[in-house]
């Protein structure tokens, strides 16, 4: 199977050619009729010469690329240099249809009146291939334009909206054309389009769009394609990438119902917790002092020395602090390691879901007077590590829940580090995306089931219409069939990645008693029930 790149040079060779093969192919069908007239003594002498000037432009252009002339630079906004290839890449798929139908009217038709068309359509399709390759080739409509791109706000909160803001300056755009735009922020995000007049180049140009809800993770943008196209839509000059921006959306901790059915399992909430010690211990615990410690267990003497403010830890957590460990399962190894990712959204919005869940959970169990350890397995220099972050009440309510959240926005799927490893002899609730396979004893974990059918199910798929219909308005370049066909490809991939999904998160065996399932009880809370 040739590669995408490859399939991309043959793409851009053929529209190079259309340049020249179909008004060649015209010109010499004109020269050699059998009886000429003289609709054809019109062809010869109009489409000769704009054949010719079209070929030493080309010629140039395509010299200048190879490095004979100067080249493209780069320029100070971050823009890639363009290939050698889309030097000679001047025509849209439009201009390539109008010069091989043009050139078919000339040579094969015997109408005259369909002559004349065929002749007006190549002509404008050389004219305004001359005038790009003149006007808008090289680095010249460049050389002095920037471009910068940010967010609004650049640190989000998921389902918040977020404007993309773009900043042209010094943008020169010749007469006849417009400066185009197109980027995308990435998954699942849509692509946002942008034009600007030629009446509003040369100055400061700020285009803005809403970009739809924030999508939990740390987004870095994909570039800004730019280039320039005529107001006809037939050639556009060589396409540039510039404008770098990054996003971090936070997740959301949404407010948990039925809490109190978690706290009343899996232990004596009454009767206090002995704290475990190896006899090498010495009788006093010391830890750095967090947000909602206790001050009356401040260690001055220690902290003097120590150089910071250390905390005494009780022989035995009371009983009206009970603790729990609040694990989050983002163990998928089928998933992590694929080299490619799904084309469904499935897998992300699960996630998003556990995260939320998870954040949720443990704000409601803080708030309710439990100490909570949250625990996740983060990725941080290329290693898969453990993640613990205390978290009491106080420190819920005054921003100790911010480095949770900051690490929910960079989560994923792992393979490293599976629920066992993160468990200890404490307490512990997890929240999962399946559930365990044997039956959960008395100091065993609770899970918490976040279901996939529930938070990720399959998205609407669109609808196309029969083949001889328009799927878009009319005049829609979304009209043309490879495009319909690539966007009839992915939607059968995205439900084929969905029922693998599927598969990868529905485990065989399963044990319900004693566990939690997490339903969506509207936008903004969680309700959770008992399974039995």
């Amino acid at each position: 199977m040739a590669s995408p790149e490859k399939g991309r040079g043959l793409l851009q060779i053929f529209r190079g050619l259309s340049l020249l093969v179909p008004a060649g192919w015209a010109w010499h069908a004109a020269l050699r009729a059998e009886s000429a007239t003289e609709l054809d003594h019109a062809v010869t002498m109009s489409i000769g010469p704009l054949w010719v000037a079209t070929a030493v432009a080309l010629t140039i252009r395509l010299g200048d690329a190879l490095g004979l002339h100067m080249g493209a630079r780069r320029s100070a906004d971050g823009a890639g240099k363009p290939s050698k290839l889309a030097a000679i890449d001047v025509l849209t798929e439009s201009g390539c249809a109008m010069a091989w139908l043009g050139a078919a009217a000339i040579a094969l038709a015997s109408w005259p009146s369909l002559t004349v068309v065929g002749l007006l359509g190549l002509c404008t399709v050389q004219v305004v291939a001359i005038w790009t390759m003149l006007r808008a080739g090289g680095r010249d409509p460049w050389r002095r334009a920037s471009l910068s791109r940010r967010f609004i706000p650049s640190a989000a909160t998921e389902g918040e909206p977020v404007i993309e803001e773009l900043r042209f300056s010094n943008a020169r755009i010749p007469i006849g054309f417009r400066l185009l735009a197109k980027d995308r922020l990435g998954r699942g995000w849509p692509t946002s389009r942008f034009a600007v007049e030629a009446s509003d180049a040369g100055g400061e140009v700020v285009l803005e769009r809403e970009v739809g809800p924030a999508l939990r993770g740390e987004h870095r943008a994909e570039l800004v394609e730019v280039w320039l196209q005529d107001v006809l839509g037939l050639c556009h000059s060589t396409h540039v990438h510039a404008g770098p921006a990054e996003l971090t959306v936070l997740p959301r901790a949404l407010p948990v119902e039925g809490m109190h059915k978690v706290l009343g399992t899996g232990g004596h909430d009454a009767a206090p917790d002995a704290e475990q010690r190896l006899p090498t211990e010495g009788t006093m615990r010391l830890r750095e002092y967090q947000p909602g410690d206790d001050v009356r267990r401040i260690h001055w003497l220690r902290s003097l020395t120590a150089g910071q403010v250390v905390v005494r830890l009780p022989d035995e957590v009371p009983p009206d602090q009970p603790s729990v460990r609040l694990v989050l399962d983002t163990f998928l190894p089928a998933l992590a390691s694929s080299n490619e990712r799904l084309a469904c959204t499935s897998p992300d919005r699960l996630l998003d879901a556990l995260v939320s869940v998870w954040l949720g959970v443990g704000r409601s169990l803080a708030e309710a007077g439990v100490r909570v350890t949250l625990v996740a397995a983060a990725a941080r220099d290329g290693h898969v590590d453990p993640w613990r972050h205390r978290l009491t009440a106080g420190a819920a309510q005054s921003g100790g829940l911010e480095p949770a959240l900051r690490l929910g926005a960079r989560l994923d799927w792992q393979q490293a580090l599976p629920v066992d490893a993160l468990l200890t002899r404490e307490r512990a609730v997890v929240v999962s995306f399946r559930l365990p396979a044997a039956a959960v004893g008395v100091d065993d974990p609770r899970w918490i089931l976040v279901p996939p059918h529930m938070w990720a199910p399959l998205e609407d798929a669109p609808r196309f219409r029969h083949r001889s219909l328009l799927q878009y308005p009319l005049g829609s370049a979304d009209n043309r069939r490879s495009r319909i066909r690539r966007e009839r490809a992915r939607r059968d991939r995205g439900i084929r990645d969905h029922a693998v999904f599927t598969m990868l998160t529905t485990p065989s065996e399963v044990h319900r008693e004693g566990n939690f399932v997490a339903r969506p009880a509207g936008r903004a809370h969680i309700r959770l029930e008992a399974l039995s």
